[in-house]
């Protein structure tokens, strides 16, 4: 496989050097195993170009995604997103070893700027504060706007799940394979990742009353939350729903 990139990524075949550079730490660190694929494949074709000011080489994921099964091409996002995380935290590390931190103060995540609960929403809490978390309501918001809200003919349902850190409680999300029409989507099942539990579901209804839909939960939204156990999350122009698995 070729090698891509400036920064020592190389193929799973090729043997391991007895002098390792810093680099191929930072990236020894940074990957772990995606089933049977090994995540330097990903690094190949995703991390390397990055780096180097390139296109993420779209040839190798695709040769990456013939080999997976639906459910692990969902989650593939993860995974490259998680990776990418752990790069950049290693590389900080490195940096930060050889020249110390750097003193910044840090920045106050913006305030969570969702529109209010519709009037026919059910009343839940907990729900309500996970999406107003704001690393949530960050993706809420970006979700919609994928969503084309206000474009007939180009709607699209998005969403994602919210996972909880065990140890920290700290949110994030794991996007919903990118297979929405105007009016359906198919998540695909909960995400299994180690020390995290998935909390409730997201995605968004874009299409309106005047135009025949509903802006709250369907009956295949409740079936799919009783189905996983898991409560779901709803944004439509009427605002944010919220309903618990029965």
């Amino acid at each position: 496989m070729q090698v891509q990139g400036d920064i020592g990524i190389r193929s799973a075949t090729t043997s391991q050097p007895t002098t390792r550079s810093p680099a191929e730490a930072v990236i020894d660190q940074a990957t772990t195993a995606f089933g049977t694929i090994d995540t330097r494949m990903l690094a190949q074709a995703v991390l390397g170009p990055m780096l180097a000011g390139g296109p993420a080489n779209a040839s190798l994921l695709r040769d990456i995604g013939s080999q997976l099964s639906p459910v692990q091409q969902g989650n593939l996002q993860r995974d490259i997103t998680d990776t990418v995380e752990k790069l950049v935290e290693s590389i900080m590390k490195f940096f930060n070893g050889l020249f110390g931190s750097a003193a910044t103060t840090p920045t106050a995540p913006p305030a969570a700027t969702l529109p209010p609960a519709a009037s026919d929403s059910a009343q839940v809490p907990g729900l309500e504060s996970i999406a107003r978390d704001p690393v949530v309501a960050s993706a809420i918001e970006a979700s919609w706007n994928a969503s084309n809200p206000n474009t007939p003919g180009a709607k699209v349902e998005t969403g994602f799940w919210v996972v909880r850190d065990n140890a920290t409680g700290a949110l994030s999300v794991v996007q919903f394979p990118s297979n929405g029409t105007n009016d359906s989507l198919t998540p695909g099942a909960p995400p299994a990742i180690d020390g995290k539990t998935t909390v409730a579901f997201f995605h968004t209804h874009p299409n309106t009353s005047a135009e025949g839909y509903t802006s709250g939960p369907s009956s295949a939204d409740q079936r799919f939350a009783d189905a996983t156990g898991i409560p779901g999350i709803i944004r439509s122009h009427d605002g944010m729903y919220y309903f618990n698995n029965r």
